[in-house]
């Protein structure tokens, strides 16, 4: 970005275009599509990087208990991206996010039966530990 307001580009772009060549055109419309990638990135940024708490308080949750205690904080988070953020708010960005937040808490809940289900745990332990987990994986829809 530096680059392309820097002088030598000014001087190269003002060559061009007194000497009315065809490079011109093209140059000046990729100069203006990387300016407008790097301020959608910067924007990315910015709004993702407000995300970053609750995805990590949802990365961290031990219990399914704490699972569900960063569901709300998350999810308000994703709204105001959503509400707020000028490439974050269409259903495909929301809809991308929202399915990585789910494969998320599914492979939270599978950690969690996967440290509580043993080969010798009796089947009605096994059967409750799948209930809280599929209702803790649920609370999120």
């Amino acid at each position: 970005r530096t680059q392309l307001r820097g002088d030598p580009m000014r001087r190269v772009l003002r060559v061009l275009e007194v000497t009315k060549s065809s490079q011109h055109p093209p140059l000046l419309r990729l100069a203006r599509e990387v300016e407008a990638a790097y301020s959608e990135a910067e924007e990315s940024a910015r709004y993702l990087g407000a995300l970053q708490p609750p995805i990590v308080a949802l990365d961290a949750s031990e219990g399914l208990d704490d699972l569900v205690a960063a569901f709300r904080p998350l999810l308000h988070s994703l709204l105001l991206v959503w509400r707020h953020s000028r490439a974050y708010h269409s259903s495909t960005r929301l809809s991308n996010l929202l399915c990585l937040v789910s494969n998320a808490v599914a492979a939270k809940g599978r950690a969690h039966l996967n440290s509580t289900l043993h080969a010798t745990t009796p089947p009605t332990e096994a059967a409750a530990a799948l209930g809280s987990t599929l209702r803790a994986c649920g609370t999120l829809k």
